[in-house]
């Protein structure tokens, strides 16, 4: 579940989540997100952490990452990647999918 405490917009999402039918739902579905530790990677993760999902942020600065996991909850991961390295990609994922699942 997704943390609030440091996030009133997030408290806000939370309890429209819990207020309406789930018309999209990411249940039981894992999602890689570049870049997700800021900006508009980091809404796209969150959004997604709200419909369910457990969500995988990648992204060069690991202290940016980690915080955003913190924001994200115990349903995030993070993983230190480069994506302008394309000779890294094939490894990326195979991490995801050993540790932590296939990619939806």
């Amino acid at each position: 579940m997704i943390t609030t405490q440091d996030n009133n917009g997030l408290a806000t999402l939370l309890a429209q989540r819990q207020a309406f039918p789930r018309v999209f739902s990411l249940e039981n579905k894992t999602a890689l997100i570049t870049g997700g530790g800021s900006g508009i990677g980091f809404e796209i993760a969150q959004c997604m952490a709200l419909a369910g999902a457990q969500v995988v942020i990648t992204g060069r600065r690991e202290a940016v990452l980690q915080a955003a996991k913190a924001q994200l909850g115990d349903n995030a991961f993070y993983l230190v990647n480069d994506v302008t390295k394309l000779n890294n990609l094939e490894n990326l994922v195979e991490q995801i999918e050993n540790e932590i699942g296939d990619i939806d």
